[in-house]
């Protein structure tokens, strides 16, 4: 099965976009403010898990146009972070700008833009594919042999322990740790009591990041999924009415 890796950076150390670009957390682009989703066990408006344009191959929301947000609470206070909602919008819907902050929204995930996506083969052929999630609703367990639990699109989810969705509609996974590109200014990067690593961004504050082996890459701490948790998502491309479901797991 063929999949779609993002390479990512952070937004702010990147030439700000004018147009809408894939991206994982900050603000959506072209939402109207009124449309921006509040959580239902809290009521405070959800942070911007990920948003994505249709591309054919990539992402299929049913019509060329059309956009995707996909919102998720993570309230530390009240325990929200089960809370979701899908906005799917077509062009001529967009503001053409940057969503302005809803006063009630808990704090934002870092923004991280996409600059590329690389094709990936994971080696499991589409025959395969449907026999695997057909083995899941009969109980079986999620797959094993798939070395990398990595961020994509399409392919094959990699779930931990509580398989879900589809093989019809799998769109993308979401690791709480994005590999993002360390063009990260020497000076931005410090330590915390603890030693660990962190990213002292100038927009917003303190986060913590680790560097890779792999020169050049560092990892996000991005979203609370748990222990090293992965969000999986799953849109039913209709091209009146598209609908998504979501949910994540960890170890």
């Amino acid at each position: 099965m063929k999949s779609f890796v993002p390479t990512l950076v952070m937004s702010e150390c990147w030439p700000e976009s004018f147009s809408f670009v894939d991206q994982y957390g900050g603000r959506p682009w072209g939402l109207p403010e009124a449309l921006w989703p509040s959580c239902s066990s809290c009521g405070r408006a959800m942070p911007l898990l990920a948003q994505f344009a249709h591309h054919p191959k990539r992402i299929d929301l049913g019509r060329e146009g059309r956009r995707v947000y996909l919102f998720l609470c993570q309230n530390e206070r009240d325990h929200c972070y089960e809370d979701h909602a899908f906005v799917f919008l077509e062009a001529e819907q967009c503001t053409g700008r940057w969503t302005e902050r809803p006063t009630s929204a808990s704090a934002l995930l870092p923004s991280v833009t996409v600059v590329g996506w690389r094709e990936k083969e994971d080696g499991i052929s589409p025959e395969d594919y449907v026999r695997f999630f057909q083995r899941l609703e009969e109980g079986g367990k999620a797959w094993s042999s798939l070395s990398e639990m990595e961020t994509k699109l399409k392919g094959t989810p990699t779930f931990i322990q509580q398989p879900g969705g589809d093989a019809a509609t799998f769109a993308g996974q979401i690791d709480c740790f994005l590999k993002v590109i360390d063009n990260i200014p020497p000076e931005l990067w410090q330590k915390d009591q603890l030693g660990r690593s962190i990213y002292q961004s100038p927009t917003e504050g303190p986060l913590f990041m680790s560097r890779s082996k792999e020169e050049g890459i560092a990892y996000l701490d991005f979203v609370n999924f748990g222990d090293s948790g992965m969000g999986y998502f799953f849109i039913r491309p209709d091209r009146e009415r598209p609908e998504g479901s979501f949910f994540w797991d960890c170890c």
